[in-house]
């Protein structure tokens, strides 16, 4: 397959438009303390310096209540990766015009981290996995965010390797015009398919490779772009984890 000759050949627009978020109450009461009366005398009780003096008989004086224990917060039990799968799935799903396949950034799956937080699970790496995400602002997040580039994005995301050259696409000079001609044309997934998919297309980015930037092509980035990856890079880490855990999970002493 061959790239539209006259794919590059529009001219760049004036503007690539918007390119889009009292006082604290004790826990206990002061005691009423009774001191055993003595023979022919009143019985002698300790006045609660809060509240004015008053002459109380011991049998008008009520036992304080005794203090209830504080409930401890049970940890929530560790997650089995199935829930953590479910977690994140139903997290996506709520995404304003989200597809599966879509690209994501780091602000999408920020939300994430939290809900699994409160299954039980901290994820340790979180920030490791976050930075191998586009940024918010990136320019390829951007332009595939914009309506024809949306279009353009579920043409290429099935195709292998289809994010990582728009990635690497995005880096070179005059990028932000590149990408508006690929996004904005019907045909502009069709270079991308010539660059994954055909002999001719590796040979564009083994020349792409020695532009300012273009270092690497052809090869994948490393970095994570759809919510299959995301799922499948949470799963190494959970594994991780429960190995930590069984290391470290104290053995019962048997008793003879």
């Amino acid at each position: 397959m061959t790239p539209c000759p006259r794919l590059l050949d529009r001219a760049k627009p004036k503007s690539s438009g918007k390119l889009p978020r009292g006082r604290c109450l004790s826990g206990l009461a002061l005691a009423l303390a009774v001191a055993s009366p003595s023979a022919g005398a009143e019985p002698r009780t300790i006045a609660n310096p809060n509240v004015a003096a008053k002459a109380v008989s011991a049998k008008s004086v009520e036992a304080a209540p005794a203090p209830t224990a504080k409930k401890t917060k049970k940890s929530a039990a560790w997650p089995s990766f199935s829930a953590v799968q479910k977690t994140a799935e139903k997290h996506f799903s709520t995404l304003k015009k989200y597809r599966k396949g879509d690209l994501l950034s780091q602000g999408d799956v920020e939300p994430v981290f939290a809900e699994l937080e409160k299954l039980g699970w901290k994820v340790a790496d979180r920030e490791q996995i976050v930075k191998l995400l586009p940024g918010d602002r990136e320019l390829m997040v951007r332009m595939l965010r914009t309506e024809d580039g949306r279009a353009f994005m579920r043409d290429i995301e099935r195709l292998p390797g289809g994010y990582d050259r728009v990635d690497h696409l995005s880096r070179l000079s005059d990028a932000e015009t590149l990408l508006w001609r690929l996004t904005s044309g019907p045909d502009g997934y069709k270079m991308i398919d010539y660059m994954t998919e055909t002999p001719y297309g590796a040979n564009m980015g083994d020349m792409l490779s020695q532009a300012p930037n273009g270092k690497g092509f052809n090869k994948p980035t490393g970095r994570i772009y759809t919510e299959t990856q995301f799922i499948a890079r949470l799963k190494q880490s959970h594994a991780s984890a429960e190995k930590a855990r069984a290391k470290h999970k104290p053995v019962a002493k048997t008793t003879r």
